[in-house]
């Protein structure tokens, strides 16, 4: 089963920003629409509030910051405040992935 996935301008800009791990990126995002839960892990609450965040290792310092709509949806995460996605469907969007952030681990960690 494959998913749909939704870009943010953020994480477009960031894989402009890291070019040099633009393919490998690329890799793990074919993986990530493939089964977002089979490698990923997700983000808890610590410096800063990522809950109904998932996130899919890189490297070992590189990370995406993505959530899947249909966890989002079957958790009740948006009604809990955790994420606020903006084109947020719930008849469109249950195969869909939404890629939030890719880079550096303090960095895409919002640390």
């Amino acid at each position: 089963m494959t998913y749909k996935p939704d870009y943010t301008e953020e994480f477009l800009d960031d894989l402009k920003r890291y070019a040099s791990l633009r393919k490998l990126a690329w890799k793990n995002i074919k993986r990530i629409l493939e089964d977002p839960y089979a490698t990923s892990e997700p983000l808890t609450r610590k410096k800063t509030d990522l809950r109904g965040k998932r996130s899919q290792r890189v490297t070992r310092n590189f990370r995406i910051i993505f959530a899947a709509c249909d966890e989002c949806i079957e958790r009740h995460f948006r009604e809990k405040g955790y994420n606020e996605c903006a084109e947020c469907e719930k008849v469109t969007a249950e195969k869909t992935v939404v890629f939030f952030a890719f880079g550096p681990h303090k960095k895409a960690y919002g640390e």
